[in-house]
């Protein structure tokens, strides 16, 4: 397979700071969520060179290496949340890459891409934190994401090197396509209704680890395949 899939419409790198949160109970926010855009960027197996990771026990690694928006994504999110965020500027959700006139349900675990030098294998939807409501500055922000599967997702890379803004998005492989990023948010959020695509995705050896140990935990099934955890 060899398919046009979509556009690079923005890159983007940020750097850990540390944000005052004088309204919270939290008194702090030590995070690189908010990025800046760059023109093009050098890709390692563990993400953008030059990227960093506030929490990396929870984020970062080789099944998060890179995340992704759409531009579909952005569109819900402003519509929910009556915002005007800017796919083309500065981020406060913490992407790396923004795919054009793409949303969750276009997203497969296991899709293959080839991006300028670089190919990526999707791994698993976003799971939402506190973080999304303390860099946008609004309360529901992480529950509207999380209610609404508005996640993004996450890739670890197959190949190294270079990716540019307006880089086309090749489509090679689909192997699991019923495991939509959409679906396996809505199994996250509704297990008893999802008993099916729950067990494919359980089988499926392309899914991150830690969104596997949440969907099974979910599921009533707290025996994880240890072979999955994350490096």
């Amino acid at each position: 397979m060899q398919q046009a899939f979509s556009t690079v419409l923005s890159l983007k790198i940020g750097a850990v700071q540390t944000t005052p949160l004088p309204d919270s109970n939290r008194k702090t926010m030590v995070s690189a969520i908010t990025k800046q855009p760059v023109q093009s960027a050098t890709v390692s197996a563990l993400g953008f060179d030059g990227d960093e990771h506030g929490d990396p026990a929870h984020h970062g690694g080789i099944y998060k290496a890179v995340f992704m928006l759409g531009t579909r994504t952005y569109a819900a999110i402003n519509a929910l949340c009556g915002t005007t965020f800017d796919p083309l500027l500065g981020t406060q959700f913490g992407e790396n890459m923004v795919f054009a006139d793409v949303g969750e349900e276009d997203i497969c675990v296991g899709d293959i891409f080839r991006i300028g030098q670089v190919r990526l294998q999707v791994t698993q939807p976003r799971q939402p934190c506190w973080k999304l409501s303390a860099s946008t500055h609004i309360a529901t922000m992480t529950q509207t994401i999380f209610r609404h599967g508005l996640t993004g997702w996450y890739a670890k890379v197959l190949q190294e090197g270079r990716v540019h803004v307006n880089d086309a998005v090749i489509l090679e492989e689909r192997p699991f396509a019923n495991l939509t990023i959409r679906a396996l948010n809505q199994s996250l959020l509704e297990p008893k209704a999802n008993k099916t695509p729950i067990q494919e995705a359980l089988a499926c050896d392309a899914l991150g680890p830690s969104f596997r140990s949440a969907l099974a935990k979910r599921a009533g099934n707290d025996v994880v395949d240890l072979s999955y955890q994350a490096l």
